[in-house]
Order: C-alpha cells, then structure tokens, then sequence
C-alpha cells in the first residue's frame, strides 16, 4: 500500500480504509505460514514537519500449533500510529522515521504490526501436549530435579568420610 504525502498536505485528517494482499508473500517469521486476507483503517494527517499515520487493522493469520504444528487459523486486531518526518534525525531520535521520498510504502510496517500481535504460543482448540514418543518424554520441571539429584556420582561419597 503506497501513501503519497502529498495528497494529505491540507492538514486535515484523511480516512482511508483499504485490503491488503499478502498472497505469494514469503514471509521471514518463522510463526506466519500464510496471511489470508488483510484489512486496514488509516487515519492521516500532515503536521508540516511530522506526517502521521494511525494504523488499525485486522487480519486473518494462519500460524502453527504450538504442540501439534498443524495449521491455526488467528485473527489479529491491532493498532498502531507512525510518524514520518523528512526532517534530519539524531541518532537518539527513535520515535520518527526518516523519509527517503513523498511516497510511503506502508506494507513492510504492516507486515511488522501482524508478526508483533501474533502470541508466542499458538495452540489449536483441543491440542494437547506430547506425552512421550522415540527417544524422548516429557516431564515437569519438579521432576527433572529430582532426578537430577538422585544421579550424584558415587565416587564423591568418600568426601564426606574426611575429618578437616
């Protein structure tokens, strides 16, 4: 989606509401296998120096289970507000972003807005945790440290028969 900061240079605030197309997108998280349909609301308004833009959308995602990694379908719902400005920044300054041209291509920041609100932990409705299976099974932390415990190595136990 392509804003140019021109159109919106009257400093009033402009609405626009638009779909986006994620199709035949390779995505680099490894969370996001495909985003199905994506809808935003824009809110826009030029402050001279500052040009900002209030994001809110809502988009179906689809993610892996956290037990199973089979596919789950997500709805994210988030907001956001950027602000532009074609002004020199500090290095300090990470509030703005720099503009490079009047055009704007609001995709990448959108993309990065979905990967944001997408939980660590995805699990599908009625997905359990494994169990056991080859060569490995689950345990509680509880009883990782028991069993630690339990394995001390025998040769140390003539320590504790020396007098100091």
């Amino acid at each position: 989606m392509l804003i140019n900061r021109l159109h919106f240079n009257d400093g009033k605030t402009h609405t626009l509401s638009s779909d986006i197309d994620f199709a035949g997108e390779e995505y680099s998280s490894s969370v996001i296998r495909r985003i199905k349909d994506c809808h935003v609301e824009l809110k826009i308004t030029d402050y001279d120096s500052i040009f900002r833009i209030e994001i809110h959308l809502k988009s179906n995602v689809v993610v892996g289970c956290a037990y199973t990694l089979e596919d789950v379908d997500y709805v994210v719902k988030t907001n956001d507000a950027l602000d532009f400005t074609d002004e020199e920044l500090d290095e300090d300054d990470d509030v703005l972003i720099q503009m490079t041209s009047t055009i704007i291509d609001l995709k990448p920041y959108i993309y990065s807005m979905i990967v944001a609100a997408i939980p660590l932990k995805v699990v599908k409705k009625g997905a359990v945790p494994p169990s056991n299976g080859s060569g490995y099974r689950v345990i509680s932390e509880e009883q990782f440290e028991k069993e630690k415990g339990e394995k001390t190595d025998s040769r140390w136990n003539v320590l504790d028969d020396i007098e100091l």
